[in-house]
């Protein structure tokens, strides 16, 4: 049966699409807009449609080049504006409509690019683990920009990595320039500059860098200007100057705003890619042992990873939804790590590093149920519902783990890993944020 379903790429592309749609739909609308990002977009979409100016935006009626924090680009509202003029109004799900839509397709990206670097199943289950950390579920159910820059960049490497790989077909990068302009358009320059930066260190890698002639960059780059430019001259100088210059290049070199240590991400991301960062010293163990072997699509996806990481961490100014654009890369990485140590005879000795991480995880579920039942019985008395429903889930959670641990298969325990943290999806989404929501609001 499985073996069946693994024939055709369509089978699992649905599966991801009706999972992902599951996880990021399921009471999207029903959470107020959580400050201080997410009201901001809505208003400013909300007064777009009143005034029916698309090109000057404004927040509480006032352009928002007023305040330097609102001076973003337009490509975010303009969806939000988009869908809430279908419905006739701006609330909770149009204002995260675009996001929730940028995650069901970037996780089917995900799952075709896998699918062309290792194999149907690998890809699958890349698109999953894309679907099921934590950094994921938290920005496709979000109001702001940054997933939607994700589809664009990982739309772009998808196509050019095809490209590089079938021939130079050109008519693959046409699309992937606009895909560049359409990220200008959502969140500047760094809509360019990474995913173009991942490309050149590819050709590098492969020591092919008279590829770059057949990439067609300069057209690319009419392309880019094309598709991005319009609205930028249409908005006027005081945009831009603030835009360009503050906003970007000085605060990547002299931040004046979210300034952390070089070594943030560092300690952001294992916590962000929960659960599936319990898994990752078992891929990186994979990794090490495979280093010398020629895969050029593990490579790809390496310097995507490396390079965007190392980028943002160059910068002064650092939030963890910057590298949110690395998540693809990093997902197919585990995924071909856990697929083959799994399926790989010769690769048995690795098991132990995925019992181990399910073990931790199991842990986790158990110390998770048992603060909140504390929590609950102490302080929280009025959120005992929602937290014997989380205890319940923590607990089966962790049998589920224990006994697939027990039984030593690498898969088994992948499959329990997907369980459980789809089902803690489904109940942060249902049950966890309503309560919070409700207890926040009345408070």
């Amino acid at each position: 049966m499985l073996k069946l379903f693994f024939r055709h790429k369509w089978g699992p592309a649905l599966l991801i699409l009706l999972l992902a749609a599951l996880v990021f739909f399921y009471n999207l609308g029903d959470i107020s807009l959580w400050d201080p990002d997410e009201p901001r977009g809505a208003v400013i979409a909300h007064e777009m449609l009143q005034r029916g100016d698309w090109i000057h935006l404004s927040y509480n009626g006032h352009p928002v080049t007023d305040n330097p924090a609102l001076v973003k680009p337009p490509l975010y509202y303009w969806s939000i504006a988009l869908f809430s003029a279908l419905q006739g109004h701006v609330d909770e799900f149009s204002a995260r409509l675009p996001s929730a839509l940028a995650g069901i397709t970037t996780a089917i990206l995900v799952f075709f690019l896998g699918a062309r670097i290792f194999g149907t199943k690998t890809g699958f289950l890349g698109g999953l683990i894309f679907i099921s950390n934590h950094m994921l579920f938290e920005q496709a159910r979000s109001a702001e920009i940054d997933m939607t820059l994700t589809f664009l960049i990982t739309a772009a490497l998808f196509l050019f990595y095809h490209c590089y790989h079938e021939h130079y077909r050109p008519g693959w990068l046409y699309p992937a320039y606009a895909a560049l302009g359409l990220a200008v358009l959502a969140k500047g320059p760094v809509g360019v500059i990474v995913p173009l930066m991942i490309a050149f260190l590819y050709l590098l890698a492969r020591r092919d860098l008279k590829a770059i002639g057949k990439i067609k960059l300069p057209a690319g780059l009419l392309i880019i200007l094309a598709v991005a430019s319009p609205w930028f001259i249409l908005e006027g100088r005081a945009f831009g100057a603030e835009f360009f210059f503050r906003q970007n290049f000085e605060r990547f070199f002299h931040a004046f705003d979210h300034i952390q240590p070089w070594y943030y991400y560092f300690v952001k991301l294992p916590i962000h890619f929960l659960p599936w960062t319990l898994l990752l010293p078992a891929a990186v163990a994979y990794w090490f042992r495979r280093r010398k072997e020629k895969n050029p699509g593990r490579t790809f996806l390496l310097i995507w990873f490396i390079a965007t990481f190392v980028f943002f961490s160059l910068s002064q100014s650092k939030r963890s939804l910057y590298i949110v654009p690395l998540y693809p890369a990093l997902s197919l990485l585990v995924a071909e790590a856990l697929e083959r140590i799994s399926s790989e005879q010769n690769l048995a000795s690795l098991l132990p590093w995925i019992r181990g991480g399910a073990a931790f995880f199991a842990l986790l579920l158990v110390t998770a149920g048992g603060t909140a039942a504390w929590l609950a019985a102490t302080r929280f008395h009025d959120l005992a519902r929602p937290v014997a429903l989380l205890v319940a889930a923590a607990l089966a959670g962790a049998a589920l783990l224990y006994r697939m641990i027990r039984k030593g298969e690498g898969r088994g325990i992948v499959t329990a890993f997907l369980v459980c943290a789809f089902g803690l999806e489904l109940l942060m989404a249902g049950v966890v944020y309503p309560s919070i929501d409700v207890k926040s609001r009345s408070s």
